[in-house]
């Protein structure tokens, strides 16, 4: 049985007995001490690293959300052409990113990792688009990609892919409205995981506070900076 302050009442009651003989201002001071001690100690006072990240790689988050091949995702002057272009410098940043990725067991942690996998839902997506056009362009890669050498850094990578999901809604909704393609029709990428948006996201930022638990989330935090980085150099450019 443990104590309000998280503290094991045991341990308490064994405090109070060593001091009986104390003033009573002595047995307030030492026990206020106790009580801080733990509390200090606690791992739920330690800052996950869900939430470091998000103040950490703000600065590249928004730096990336205002290149401008993305602008016509709000809706405004968004075309077919347009569209296909940011598709496939999705793919060719994810596509290359997720065989780094997929070299450590992701799916361990996260166990419906197979089912977020980007590549696949984006080609499914241009080929939709392609079809539509009757041409089937090879789509460049990226090749310099941000480096993925341990499990935290694949999850600081993934912060940015799993990222792009959540204001999928909004993006859709105009991809719907302008150019009348729908999840399963062109859109696929954008829908997301739909209802299960939220739900999808709480469960990876629990994996990634899991990777990262004890505070050595430094890597993780680096690797996503990195990627942002790299995403947003990737899409500056002209081609391949």
């Amino acid at each position: 049985m443990g104590s309000s302050l998280g503290v094991p009442f045991i341990f308490l009651i064994g405090d109070m007995l060593s001091i009986r003989n104390q003033k009573k201002a002595d047995v307030k001071v030492f026990l206020m001490s106790n009580i801080l001690s733990n509390l200090a100690d606690d791992d739920s006072m330690i800052e996950k690293c869900s939430l470091k990240i998000k103040h950490a790689t703000l600065a590249r988050h928004q730096s990336l959300e205002r290149v401008a091949l993305l602008q016509p995702l709000s809706g405004k002057h968004l075309n077919s052409e347009n569209y296909r272009l940011i598709l496939e410098k999705f793919y060719g940043f994810f596509s290359p990113l997720e065989v780094l990725i997929n070299r450590f067991e992701i799916v361990i942690h996260l166990p419906d990792y197979p089912m977020r996998r980007k590549s696949t839902v984006l080609l499914s997506d241009i080929d939709y688009l392609n079809k539509e056009r009757d041409t089937h362009p090879s789509i460049p890669l990226c090749t310099d990609l941000p480096n993925v050498e341990s499990l935290e850094t694949a999850f600081g990578c993934l912060y940015v892919m799993e990222g792009s999901t959540l204001g999928g809604r909004f993006i859709y909704k105009a991809i719907e409205e302008t150019l009348a393609f729908k999840q399963g029709h062109g859109a696929s990428f954008f829908f997301g995981y739909g209802a299960e948006t939220g739900a999808k996201w709480k469960l990876f930022q629990q994996a990634l506070d899991q990777i990262c638990s004890g505070g050595n989330d430094d890597s993780t935090i680096a690797a996503a900076n990195e990627t942002f980085f790299k995403f947003q150099n990737w899409l500056n450019t002209n081609g391949g």
